[in-house]
C-alpha cells in the first residue's frame, strides 16, 4: 500500500536561448553626443531593433540582444484513487539588453543609454505632467 501512495511524478524543465544582435561598447562610444548624425549611427551600427519619437521633437533608435530563460516545474500527487493533487510552476524571463542613442529634431545624437531597451523606452517616453 505505502508504493501506492507514494507514485508521484516531479518534472523539471529548463531552457535557455540567446540572440546577441547588440553593438559592441565600442561602436556606440565611438559615436561622440554633439558630433554624430542619426546617419553616422546608422552606418556605424545598422539597422536598429526599434525606434520611437520622443516628446520633444526627437528619435531614439535602439540596438539589443535577447537572453531568455524558463524554468518550470510540475508535481502530481496521488491523494486517493481517482484524485491528484496537480502543481505547476513556470518562470519566463525576456530580457533586451542594448543601447538606446537618442537624437534631437535635427537629426544629431544627444545621448545614449544602456541597459534593458524596455527600460529606457519608458524613461524616454514619459511626458511632463500637468501642474496647475
Amino acid at each position: 500500500m505505502l508504493g501506492a501512495g507514494c507514485a508521484s511524478c516531479v518534472q523539471l524543465d529548463w531552457s535557455r536561448e540567446r540572440v546577441d544582435l547588440r553593438p559592441t561598447d565600442e561602436e556606440v562610444h565611438a559615436l561622440v553626443a554633439g558630433t554624430a548624425t542619426m546617419e553616422d549611427a546608422l552606418r556605424r551600427l545598422g539597422a536598429p531593433l526599434e525606434a520611437w519619437q520622443l516628446p520633444k521633437d526627437g528619435v531614439a533608435l535602439a540596438w539589443g540582444g535577447l537572453e531568455q530563460e524558463e524554468l518550470g516545474v510540475s508535481v502530481s500527487l496521488p491523494l486517493q484513487r481517482g484524485v491528484d493533487a496537480r502543481f505547476d510552476y513556470s518562470d519566463a524571463q525576456a530580457l533586451v539588453r542594448g543601447h538606446v542613442l537618442f537624437f534631437d529634431g535635427a537629426g544629431t545624437l544627444v545621448a545614449t543609454g544602456e541597459g534593458l531597451l524596455d527600460d529606457l523606452r519608458k524613461e524616454s517616453e514619459r511626458r511632463p505632467s500637468f501642474v496647475e
